[in-house]
C-alpha cells in the first residue's frame, strides 16, 4: 500500500521547505532525552547494594534486597500543580 502524499507548502525548486508542526516529533524526543538523563543520574548515584533495572516495571527501577522503587519519567510542557 502506498503512503499518502504530503503536499509541500513551498514551490518545487525553492531551497526552503516548511514542515507541518503537527507532524514533528519534538515532544517525543524531549521525553526520551529527559528519561535518559534521569536514568543516568539514578545510575551514578546508586548505593552499593542497589541495582538499576532499565525498562523493567517502569522506565527504570532501583532494586535492593529489601524491595525497590519504580520510576516513570515524564517531561511536561507545564509545571505540575501541587496542593499547598
Amino acid at each position: 500500500m502506498k503512503p499518502p502524499e504530503t503536499k509541500l507548502e513551498t514551490p518545487v525548486g525553492n531551497d526552503t521547505l516548511v514542515g507541518d508542526p503537527k507532524r514533528q516529533a519534538t515532544g517525543l524526543f524531549k521525553g526520551v532525552d529527559f528519561q535518559v538523563w534521569l536514568t543516568v543520574d539514578a545510575w551514578i548515584t546508586l548505593e552499593e547494594e542497589q541495582v538499576l533495572v532499565v525498562e523493567g516495571l517502569e522506565d527504570f527501577d532501583i532494586v535492593k534486597e529489601a524491595g525497590g522503587v519504580t520510576t516513570q519519567a515524564k517531561a511536561l510542557e507545564r509545571k505540575i500543580k501541587t496542593e499547598a
